[in-house]
Parts: structure tokens; sequence; C-alpha cells
């Protein structure tokens, strides 16, 4: 009787850990993310980031991010780069969509624990190719429109 439940028990926690991997991490949704403050698309072909798996692939499966693409995480107040190929851009906004700190150039790390820290305040961050902040003129304090 016990056997019979630890096994039906295992075979839940497989099933559900299955579907989690291989549903959620590819079916993540897409969306548009717009600079109100500076009238500027920043892009079309943003990834959500929203499930703890999906969080957790991030940007590490990519070999590289081009211009267009994104990758909003939230909630995000800490990120790291471990495992990454490549250096990145970061954003992080607060509930209100309000830029509140910049990341350029974030550069792959080996230790899980070197992190990027978005503050307090923060709420979700965005992931851009290298050098994008910079070239589209975000700043603090910029209002973000994500549709």
């Amino acid at each position: 009787m016990i056997s019979n439940i630890v096994n039906l028990l295992i075979i839940l926690l497989i099933s559900g850990a299955f579907y989690k991997l291989f549903f959620f991490r590819n079916h993540a949704p897409v969306t548009t993310i717009f600079n109100e403050t500076k009238n500027i698309l920043i892009s079309q072909n943003a990834v959500v980031a929203a499930t703890y798996y999906q969080r957790s692939a991030g940007l590490l499966n990519h070999a590289k991010i081009i211009e267009d693409e994104a990758l909003w995480i939230l909630p995000a107040k800490v990120l790291h780069t471990k495992g990454m190929r490549f250096a990145i851009d970061i954003f992080f906004m607060d509930k209100k969509f309000k830029v509140t700190k910049i990341y350029s150039f974030v550069m792959p790390s080996d230790n899980l624990f070197n992190c990027i820290y978005g503050g307090i305040s923060s709420y979700s961050a965005v992931e851009l190719q290298a050098g994008r902040i910079k070239k589209l003129g975000i700043e603090a304090g910029d209002k973000i429109n994500i549709s």
C-alpha cells in the first residue's frame, strides 16, 4: 500500500516536472516594448519570461541576441549571467514601468553569486543586445510600455 502511494507521488512529480520543463519553457509569449518617454520602439520580438523555468533558462540557450530581440523577465530584482556566451544590456523597471536602473555591456560570469541588482523598487527587467541601451538613449526615469 505504501509503495503504491510512493510510486503514484513519484509519477505525479515526474509528469509535473516534465510538463513545466517542456511546455512552459518552449511556449513563452512574445510582446512589444516601447519607450513612451523617447517615443522609440525597443523591441517587437520581446519574449516574456514569467515562470520559474523561463526565468531560469533566460538567454542561456542562445548563441547571441539579435538587435530587435529582448527578454522581459518578471519578477526580477536580481539577475546573473552565469553560463551566458555574450555580453548584454539590462534595464530594471518598477511596477509602474519606469526605468530604475541601467547596466550596459554586462559580461558573462562564471560565478552564480556575481549578481546584477536592480534595487529595492525594481519589479522586472529587460535584457537586450549589448550596446542597445546607449543606441536607443534609454535612461533612468523613462516610461516603458509593454503590450
